[in-house]
């Protein structure tokens, strides 16, 4: 299993040629997003005037995350270990990088921030493709 951010969906959505070549090339694996991530594509939907339903109609290779407590624990602790190095994340991103550290899987993703997460593997499909 990979977790998706949302760059990744909103890239593969817009027909970006780097993330429909990561799709195809990782078709036999389990890619995932979690809740946060679908907020932040249904927040781009509805900021530009577009249904949020058909996100998950145009995605239907995806699986779904719940956002977990275990989720909720290891985004705190991502939190703290960032702002003791004095670092940040956005919020979603934070809470993504919680999900795919709790699972010990890679975070697919076009933003370099995530590389500052430890112990988090990271795949930048744009950089790959």
């Amino acid at each position: 299993m990979k977790v998706l951010d949302s760059s990744f969906c909103a890239d593969f959505l817009r027909g970006r040629e780097s993330a429909k070549s990561y799709r195809l090339d990782h078709s036999e694996e389990v890619l995932a997003l979690a809740t946060v991530g679908f907020y932040e594509l249904y927040h781009g939907a509805v900021k530009e005037g577009r249904d949020p339903v058909l996100i998950e109609d145009d995605l239907p290779w995806v699986e779904h995350i719940e956002y977990s407590r275990e989720h909720a624990l290891e985004s705190a602790r991502i939190r703290q270990e960032l702002e003791t190095d004095g670092q940040r994340l956005q919020h979603p991103d934070m809470m993504l990088a919680g999900v795919a550290r709790s699972f010990g899987v890679p975070v697919v993703t076009a933003d370099r921030g995530f590389g500052r997460v430890d112990n988090l593997a990271v795949e930048n499909y744009r950089v790959l493709y």
